[in-house]
């Protein structure tokens, strides 16, 4: 049961982690479309 509880916990970190690459990847394209320009 306590393992069940542990993967199910896990889910919405992984999402979170998910949300948080994405947003760092978008303002670091962001950072290279103002060095260019």
């Amino acid at each position: 049961m306590p393992q069940e509880a542990d993967s199910r916990t896990s889910v919405p970190g992984e999402l979170i982690a998910w949300r948080i690459t994405l947003a760092i990847l978008v303002v670091a394209a962001v950072l290279m479309l103002g060095a260019w320009n």
